[in-house]
């Protein structure tokens, strides 16, 4: 389960706490013109990030996703080099289109 903390304005650090190896990954977003979310976890806690995210703002004003350098590499290089990607959001490659499964 996801936990949210506003850590200062509009800044808010999402953790999730992986039991398995006893560590906590926080994750951080900025909601400003331009959203932000650094993601530091693991893909398996993808659907937790994204439905803690999504409470804070709409998925689809995601503009700045920041990502591991062992996360990103599954990320096609041609997607995260382009700033227009082709009409889709960062949020669509990063979170997957709403009607993918």
């Amino acid at each position: 389960m996801a936990v949210t903390t506003e850590i200062a304005p509009n800044v808010y650090r999402i953790s999730i706490f992986a039991e398995w190896a006893n560590l906590q990954f926080n994750h951080f977003l900025v909601n400003d013109d331009e959203p932000l979310l650094f993601h530091t976890g693991l893909r398996g806690m993808h659907a937790e990030i994204r439905e803690a995210v999504s409470k804070l703002i709409n998925l689809s004003e995601l503009r700045h996703p920041a990502v591991a350098a062992t996360y990103r590499a599954n990320v096609p290089v041609s997607r995260t080099r382009s700033s227009s990607l082709s009409g889709e959001s960062f949020a669509a490659v990063i979170f997957g289109s709403p009607n993918s499964s």
